[in-house]
């Protein structure tokens, strides 16, 4: 959990920064005006989330299932301390938006493999569905408090100690979070019976058959989710319609902040003071005991909280406010989490299973956010 903490503040040190040091490069580029083209600010919005859509299902999923655990997230928060560390400071010195575009694509492909591996190793960690879902919301909860605090102290010091300075300190998040997770020790990774079975054998047999056990559980996810569709498909239909606001979000709080770290610290501080409340109200929405007894999610409760979100969501539209908009669209849009989906999937299939949801919240946001260029134009 501290893990999880740490680099969840270097993560919104690391996106204010980034967004405030693209702004200030675009204004050196317009000349007196200091006029910001919105197209490179959703380009790069687009590449923050684009490896997750290809990356997360394809091989981060694979790699949270195949793999020890606990050494795959060492071996990428050690990948993302030197990204973090070095090129995006050096994109800040050289002033150069394309150095900038490829820290950030390269950042987000570990980021898109970590996620898996990170949401999939609870099961592992603890006894009980109940222990998991506690957890699951307990990490909500910290990743809404992180983001508030996270947002609002990446606004302040990168309006004071600058975007480089922000850079070093996500590195040193990343490499904090690798010592930490190395310090847990043991092994979180499913015996595979039929290399233990081979441990007589020679290392080329038994190395093929590890390779055709994965193959056979890669395929075997793949049928799990087809005949599990109840289950997980009410979960990636409301990451698609969740985040059709949320891509176009992400670019106007960077045009309603105008240049100033300060207003886009406070305004995405915001998002995670209204996150905050989502996992409290998912209670009240979501039964969490509805997985454990029928092995799946009620849709009735699902549709029903989509309306909810769609009420809330027209009105915060209609409020002047950024800052109250930000919060009660997060309030209305982080009701539900993948609880369910982490409670009723079989821990084997896990990281795939979780992958899924994300690609198609990956895809609409990225669609999304091309379409609020085109609206600000």
């Amino acid at each position: 959990m501290t893990s999880y903490l740490v680099t969840q503040v270097g993560s919104w040190l690391n996106f204010i920064a980034t967004l405030s040091l693209l702004t200030k490069i675009l204004r050196g580029d317009g000349g007196s005006s200091g006029e910001v083209d919105n197209l490179p600010v959703a380009l790069l919005l687009f590449l923050r989330m684009f490896p997750a859509l290809i990356v997360s299902p394809l091989v981060g999923g694979p790699i949270a299932d195949f793999f020890d655990k606990r050494r795959t997230m060492v071996i990428l928060d050690v990948l993302s301390t030197v990204v973090a560390g070095l090129l995006f400071p050096l994109a800040a010195r050289m002033q150069s938006k394309f150095v900038l575009y490829f820290s950030v694509l390269l950042l987000a492909t570990v980021d898109a493999i970590y996620n898996p591996v990170k949401n999939s190793i609870l099961p592992f960690m603890l006894k009980s569905d109940e222990e998991v879902n506690k957890a699951t919301q307990l990490m909500a909860i910290s990743w809404s408090v992180m983001g508030a605090v996270g947002a609002a102290v990446g606004g302040l010091l990168t309006g004071v100690g600058g975007v480089r300075f922000c850079f070093y300190m996500d590195g040193l998040t990343f490499a904090a979070s690798a010592w930490l997770m190395y310090k847990v020790g043991s092994k979180w990774k499913l015996k595979d019976s039929a290399a233990e079975s081979r441990k007589g054998a020679k290392a080329g047999a038994e190395e093929e058959v590890v390779v055709q056990s994965q193959t056979e559980k890669m395929l075997g996810g793949v049928r799990y989710l087809k005949g599990n569709g109840k289950q997980w498909a009410p979960l990636v239909f409301f990451k698609a319609y969740g985040c059709i606001l949320w891509g176009s979000a992400d670019l106007c709080n960077v045009v309603f902040a105008d240049g100033n770290d300060f207003s886009l610290g406070f305004i995405f501080a915001a998002v995670g003071v209204g996150c905050l409340m989502g996992p409290v109200m998912a209670d009240k929405i979501l039964s969490r005991n509805q997985g454990e007894k029928s092995g799946e999610v009620e849709p009735r409760k699902m549709v029903w909280s989509c309306y909810v979100a769609v009420c809330i969501v027209a009105f915060a539209a209609a409020v002047g406010n950024e800052g109250l908009s930000s919060f009660i669209a997060a309030f209305a849009l982080d009701e539900v989490k993948l609880t369910v989906l982490e409670v009723c999937t079989d821990v084997g299939f896990l990281g795939i299973a979780i992958s899924v949801p994300l690609g198609v919240y990956v895809y609409r946001n990225w669609r999304s956010k091309l379409k609020g260029y085109k609206k600000l134009r």
